[in-house]
Protein backbone atom coordinates (compact mmCIF):
# COMPACT_ATOMS: atom_id res chain seq x y z
CA UNK A 1 0.00 0.00 0.00
CA UNK A 2 1.27 3.60 -0.96
CA UNK A 3 1.70 4.98 2.63
CA UNK A 4 2.56 8.59 0.77
CA UNK A 5 -1.26 8.06 -0.23
CA UNK A 6 -2.29 7.22 2.46
CA UNK A 7 -0.85 10.36 4.03
CA UNK A 8 -2.12 13.08 1.54
CA UNK A 9 -5.59 11.19 2.14
CA UNK A 10 -5.54 11.57 6.18
CA UNK A 11 -4.51 15.41 5.75
CA UNK A 12 -7.24 15.99 3.00
CA UNK A 13 -10.06 14.27 5.47
CA UNK A 14 -8.25 16.10 8.41
CA UNK A 15 -8.51 19.52 6.69
CA UNK A 16 -12.58 18.56 5.83
CA UNK A 17 -13.25 18.07 9.89
CA UNK A 18 -11.14 21.61 10.24
CA UNK A 19 -13.18 23.42 7.56
CA UNK A 20 -16.29 22.34 9.33
CA UNK A 21 -14.94 23.05 12.71
CA UNK A 22 -13.81 27.05 11.55
CA UNK A 23 -17.61 26.84 9.59
CA UNK A 24 -19.31 25.76 12.64
CA UNK A 25 -17.41 28.78 14.87
CA UNK A 26 -18.32 31.44 12.30
CA UNK A 27 -14.91 31.53 10.47
CA UNK A 28 -16.26 30.80 6.72
CA UNK A 29 -13.13 32.26 5.10
CA UNK A 30 -10.76 30.26 7.47
CA UNK A 31 -12.87 26.99 6.42
CA UNK A 32 -12.78 28.07 2.41
CA UNK A 33 -8.63 28.11 3.08
CA UNK A 34 -8.94 24.58 4.65
CA UNK A 35 -11.03 23.40 1.84
CA UNK A 36 -8.57 24.66 -0.59
CA UNK A 37 -5.62 23.01 1.01
CA UNK A 38 -8.11 19.23 1.38
CA UNK A 39 -8.41 19.47 -2.34
CA UNK A 40 -4.54 20.15 -3.08
CA UNK A 41 -3.96 17.20 -0.38
CA UNK A 42 -6.53 14.96 -2.64
CA UNK A 43 -4.64 15.48 -5.57
CA UNK A 44 -1.36 14.59 -3.70
CA UNK A 45 -3.26 11.19 -3.02
CA UNK A 46 -4.15 10.59 -6.44
CA UNK A 47 -0.96 11.60 -7.74
CA UNK A 48 1.21 9.76 -5.64
CA UNK A 49 -0.97 6.44 -6.12
CA UNK A 50 0.00 6.89 -9.85
CA UNK A 51 3.31 6.77 -9.20
CA UNK A 52 3.93 10.82 -9.55
CA UNK A 53 6.11 12.99 -7.67
CA UNK A 54 3.16 15.78 -6.53
CA UNK A 55 5.66 19.27 -6.61
CA UNK A 56 5.36 21.62 -3.83
CA UNK A 57 4.29 24.88 -5.65
CA UNK A 58 0.76 25.21 -5.23
CA UNK A 59 0.08 25.70 -9.25
CA UNK A 60 1.99 23.14 -10.09
CA UNK A 61 0.03 20.51 -7.81
CA UNK A 62 -3.39 21.90 -9.42
CA UNK A 63 -1.94 21.42 -12.69
CA UNK A 64 -0.56 17.91 -12.07
CA UNK A 65 -3.26 16.95 -10.41
CA UNK A 66 -5.95 18.01 -13.39
CA UNK A 67 -3.89 17.33 -16.01
CA UNK A 68 -3.36 13.35 -14.20
CA UNK A 69 -7.03 12.86 -13.52
CA UNK A 70 -7.99 13.64 -17.02
CA UNK A 71 -9.51 9.85 -18.08
CA UNK A 72 -11.28 9.84 -14.67
CA UNK A 73 -15.26 10.01 -13.87
CA UNK A 74 -14.45 12.71 -11.45
CA UNK A 75 -12.34 14.74 -14.08
CA UNK A 76 -14.61 18.06 -14.87
CA UNK A 77 -15.55 18.18 -11.12
CA UNK A 78 -12.10 18.06 -10.21
CA UNK A 79 -11.12 20.65 -13.03
CA UNK A 80 -13.89 23.01 -11.87
CA UNK A 81 -12.90 22.97 -8.29
CA UNK A 82 -9.45 23.63 -9.26
CA UNK A 83 -10.45 26.76 -11.12
CA UNK A 84 -12.73 28.15 -8.18
CA UNK A 85 -10.41 27.32 -5.46
CA UNK A 86 -7.27 28.65 -7.15
CA UNK A 87 -8.98 32.18 -7.52
CA UNK A 88 -10.21 32.09 -3.39
CA UNK A 89 -7.02 30.80 -2.02
CA UNK A 90 -4.90 34.17 -1.61
CA UNK A 91 -7.91 35.87 -1.45
CA UNK A 92 -8.78 33.29 2.00
CA UNK A 93 -5.50 34.08 2.95
CA UNK A 94 -4.88 38.26 3.28
CA UNK A 95 -6.92 41.26 2.79
CA UNK A 96 -7.16 42.82 -0.54
CA UNK A 97 -6.58 46.42 -1.60
CA UNK A 98 -8.51 47.89 -4.50
CA UNK A 99 -7.27 50.52 -7.11
CA UNK A 100 -9.21 53.51 -4.91
CA UNK A 101 -7.97 51.89 -1.50
CA UNK A 102 -10.73 50.08 -0.75
CA UNK A 103 -9.50 46.64 2.07
CA UNK A 104 -11.70 44.00 1.55
CA UNK A 105 -11.09 41.38 4.45
CA UNK A 106 -11.16 37.94 3.52
CA UNK A 107 -14.14 37.16 5.53
CA UNK A 108 -15.64 39.78 2.39
CA UNK A 109 -14.29 37.40 -0.54
CA UNK A 110 -16.92 34.36 0.28
CA UNK A 111 -20.17 33.84 2.10
CA UNK A 112 -20.89 31.10 4.73
CA UNK A 113 -23.41 29.54 2.55
CA UNK A 114 -20.79 29.45 -0.85
CA UNK A 115 -18.30 27.61 2.04
CA UNK A 116 -20.81 25.25 2.67
CA UNK A 117 -21.76 24.19 -0.97
CA UNK A 118 -17.67 24.59 -1.55
CA UNK A 119 -17.80 21.82 1.57
CA UNK A 120 -19.79 19.55 0.03
CA UNK A 121 -18.41 19.66 -3.68
CA UNK A 122 -14.76 18.94 -2.08
CA UNK A 123 -16.20 16.24 0.21
CA UNK A 124 -17.53 14.32 -2.73
CA UNK A 125 -14.33 14.62 -4.46
CA UNK A 126 -12.26 13.18 -1.87
CA UNK A 127 -14.97 10.00 -0.79
CA UNK A 128 -14.85 9.65 -5.15
CA UNK A 129 -10.89 9.71 -5.12
CA UNK A 130 -10.42 7.80 -1.51
CA UNK A 131 -12.71 4.61 -3.70
CA UNK A 132 -10.97 4.79 -6.51
CA UNK A 133 -7.00 4.49 -5.52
Amino acid sequence: MNMLKNAYLEIAERSIKSGEASLNAGIHEKAGFLLYHAFESSGGAYCSSKGETYPYSHQKKINMFVSSSRGERYSIHASQLAVELKSLRNLLLYPDETPHGHISLPKNQITPDQTKRLLGRVSSLIKRIKLQI
